[in-house]
């Protein structure tokens, strides 16, 4: 299904695009407020929403945490920081061909937890 690239639409897109980090929705609605004072945060949701279902974005869930938003769409994994919840891309294609030799199936997707704790995190 095509989505039409509204203002809203390009909007949302470029905050996260150009972010070196995952935002959550709240982060999105506040730089988005900067530029456009009289959005609505319903505006930036439903915007969330249909950007992920076409595949321009992709949702980041971290249990007890709010989601996240990735502008990195191919398969890669993420590790979370378990004290201030920073997100990392990791790139390791390998893993699904790993556990697929090892669990003998063909994986059609999966979805790996990892947590650490970051060097900022580690020095308070």
């Amino acid at each position: 299904m095509y989505i039409k690239m509204t203002k809203q639409r390009k909007l949302v897109l470029a905050i996260i695009n150009e972010s070196e980090h995952h935002l959550t929705a709240e982060e999105i609605f506040m730089e988005a407020k900067n530029r456009i004072n009289s959005i609505a945060f319903a505006t930036i949701y439903n915007n969330l929403n249909a950007l992920v279902n076409e595949k321009y974005i992709a949702r980041v869930k971290s249990p007890g945490n709010p989601d996240r938003f990735d502008k990195v769409t191919i398969p890669h994994e993420h590790v979370v920081c378990d004290y201030c919840g920073h997100i990392m891309d990791v790139h390791v294609p390998e893993i699904k061909e790993m556990l697929e030799k090892r669990l003998k199936l063909s994986l059609t997707s999966f979805s790996l937890d990892m947590h650490y704790v970051c060097d900022t995190c580690k020095q308070s």
